[in-house]
């Protein structure tokens, strides 16, 4: 696994060839917890086939694997994060966090209101790695098996997505055989949409405000601007119409000079 690259960074269900990867996965992983936890009351590591027999689901990241996360059904409601380890070589690119949301997605999926899960209370960078992910301690358990206590966190999921003010873009000009319009593929190691059909375009970032402020644009094009952008959402921009159509113009150019 030394010098594994991300070939392909998009969450998906694991499939046979990817599930004698899983527990070698989490036994690298482990490796970590050395000199914080007992690790012998815990037995042996199950195997990929061993928790898709579990009835979860089990999610991977990378071609091989080098990530994977494991979500089953809670007896007392909603679903639990059996596991998530990602291997060492592959560690601080956001992983982790890649297969959490996917995770959460799949409780969402499945019609549960939360995912909880629980992990080592005395480790320094399990519990708050998870709270930074909006994950609240729910309560504590002793494990008979081991000397170390669990803490136990849920965090509750919901179809409410915060809308993100971005601009597409349709460049288009007149060619031998008509009008052409400018796309793009997404390349296949993006996180989101990967290979997917694009026009250019994207979220609107801070610098866009001053510089559609400060673009000396003619008033026909403002107006023009203005209109256009009626049917928008002007309040997720901030200001009057004729401000945020100068930052939404602002991120159009930026975004198509910064992908063409």
């Amino acid at each position: 696994m030394t010098g594994a690259r991300l070939r392909v960074t998009s969450v998906r269900v694991a499939d046979a060839t990817d599930l004698g990867l899983v527990a070698g996965i989490e036994d690298a992983g482990d490796v970590r917890f050395r000199g914080l936890v007992d690790m012998r009351g815990f037995g042996a590591t199950p195997t990929g086939a061993e928790r898709i027999a579990a009835r979860g689901v089990v999610l991977v990241v990378g071609q091989p694997v080098v990530g994977f996360a494991h979500v089953v059904a809670r007896a007392g409601g909603g679903a639990e994060l059996a596991q998530i380890s990602v291997h060492p070589d592959a560690g601080r690119r956001g992983v982790g966090a890649m297969l959490l949301r996917a995770a959460l997605g799949v409780a969402l999926d499945q019609g549960h209101g939360a995912l909880h899960l629980d992990t080592f209370a005395e480790v320094p960078f399990n519990a708050p790695w998870y709270a930074a992910h909006g994950f609240r301690v729910s309560g504590t358990r002793a494990v008979a098996e081991v000397a170390d206590r669990r803490v136990e966190m849920v965090r509750e999921v919901a179809d409410t997505p915060t809308p993100i003010p971005a601009v597409s873009v349709i460049p288009v000009r007149d060619g031998p055989d008509g009008i052409e319009a400018f796309v793009q593929h997404r390349v296949a190691t993006m996180d989101f949409a990967p290979g997917a059909l694009v026009f250019p375009g994207g979220r609107v970032d801070a610098r866009d405000r001053a510089t559609g402020a400060g673009s000396a644009l003619a008033s026909g094009l403002i107006g023009e601007q203005v209109s256009g952008w009626a049917e928008s959402a002007y309040e997720m921009v901030g200001g009057d119409p004729e401000e945020a159509a100068r930052t939404l113009l602002a991120t159009g150019l930026r975004e198509v000079a910064e992908e063409t």
